[in-house]
């Protein structure tokens, strides 16, 4: 991924750009108090660690076997769920990822594709304008139905449920593999310990160098900049923000520094 930039609120020069550990609910916050009260347009990216393609393969069969256990076999799990759809497919893009019972997996995006292509290490990827595509490409991964499909109930919205009933038609069941989903997950292989720990160390890094950073007045904005730089080193998954003072926008302290 090409380095994003910040921009301060007193110039139009860049600056190294605020990042930090993975925390969505305090990225966000953080985004939040940025956009309200010191004037800056602010967008989150993420970036992962790219996911090898023999822990995909192995986490799709660990999958497909559980799906076929059952006494009402499962004929596809669909996958739309960001975590999930990472863990399986290596990328965060938003889409589907369809996973039959037997064969290979085939992920739909619906945006961004030439990204997800990217991250993710599956062969079949492809792009998905429409909802109402969902019961053909099951169609050629299955066969005809009716078809029993299987989804995260345990995260999936009613409403959003609903909406799939409709597309897919009343002869498709909807089942819920979230029990099986997180008994793959909780089975850890020698690249995620290793990643754990490489987490570990990371968080290490940034817990010491606190002390050193906080300092009474000091912003939140300008706090997030700089305890940035002893992750920033690291191949570990970063949030990134990617900030531009708005035009005429109020509120401002010292520029982006890091």
């Amino acid at each position: 991924m090409a380095p994003l930039r910040c921009y301060g609120p007193s110039n139009a020069s860049s600056a190294p750009l605020a990042a930090r550990p993975p925390s969505r609910s305090s990225i966000e916050s953080a985004a939040y108090i940025l956009k309200s009260q010191a004037g800056y347009s602010c967008r989150i990216f993420t970036t992962m660690p790219a996911v090898p393609h023999t822990e995909i393969a192995d986490r799709t069969r660990a999958l497909q076997g559980r799906l076929g256990k059952s006494e009402a076999p499962v004929d596809l799990a669909m996958i739309i769920q960001g975590t999930d759809l990472y863990y399986f497919s290596g990328t965060v893009q938003t889409g589907h990822l369809l996973v039959p019972m037997e064969g290979d997996s085939r992920l739909l995006i619906r945006k961004v594709l030439e990204r997800a292509r990217s991250d993710s290490p599956l062969d079949s990827i492809e792009p998905m304008k429409s909802l109402k595509a969902l019961p053909m490409e099951i169609e050629k991964l299955c066969g005809k139905g009716p078809w029993r499909v299987g989804m995260e109930l345990d995260v999936v919205p009613v409403n959003l449920l609903a909406l799939y009933r409709r597309i897919l038609g009343d002869d498709v069941e909807i089942v819920d593999i979230s029990p099986d989903i997180l008994a793959v997950r909780s089975v850890k292989s020698d690249w995620e310990i290793q990643a754990i720990r490489e987490s570990g160390l990371v968080n290490d890094s940034l817990y010491r160098v606190l002390p050193e950073v906080f300092r009474p007045g000091m912003t939140t904005y300008l706090s997030l900049i700089h305890i940035s730089e002893p992750t920033r080193r690291t191949p570990i998954s970063y949030d990134v923000f990617s900030l531009k003072k708005k035009r005429g926008g109020g509120g401002g302290g010292g520029g982006g520094g890091g």
